[in-house]
């Protein structure tokens, strides 16, 4: 049996490759990597808009909290 459930991935690409997501095309996707059910993230490259760099950690902020920043 087949259930959807949504999850949240966090992910890091590392130097070298800093440039390697792009805005518009770049997808990430939890793959089959053998026959024993072994998963690994599939990264493809985007082909437009920018480079994506995120050097900090993301961090949930309250509406006051960002209001008052």
């Amino acid at each position: 049996m087949i259930s959807s459930a949504n999850i949240y991935v966090e992910f890091e690409i590392k130097d070298p490759y800093y440039d390697y997501l792009w805005t518009l095309g770049s997808r990430a996707k939890a793959t089959t990597a053998d026959l024993l059910g072994k998963r690994v993230l599939e990264v493809t490259r985007g082909t437009g808009g920018y480079p994506t760099y995120i050097f900090n950690p993301l961090r949930e902020v309250t509406v006051a909290e960002a209001q008052a920043a």
